[in-house]
């Protein structure tokens, strides 16, 4: 990942917006940057954004104990 992200910054962000090119090891502490803000550790995260919608049957049992006119509603936002 911090290769990659080597080649996004200094392919992109330096053509854009004129910032310095960065070493690989300051790509890494970006990684580890991002993760800490957004609180996303480990694959899934512990709290992060999403994580209770990655709970085994989440969406199964959402699903069960919705109204029928609240499933018309989801479909529909979903279109």
């Amino acid at each position: 990942m911090g290769f990659f992200v080597l080649l996004l910054w200094n392919n992109i962000v330096v053509t854009l917006f004129g910032l310095k090119m960065i070493s690989y090891l300051q790509s890494l502490g970006l990684l580890v940057l991002t993760r800490i803000l957004t609180g996303n550790f480990g694959p899934r995260g512990f709290d992060g954004p999403g994580a209770m919608m990655h709970r085994k049957g989440f969406m199964h049992e959402r699903w069960k104990n919705m109204s029928a006119e609240e499933k018309n509603q989801w479909k529909e936002r979903m279109k």
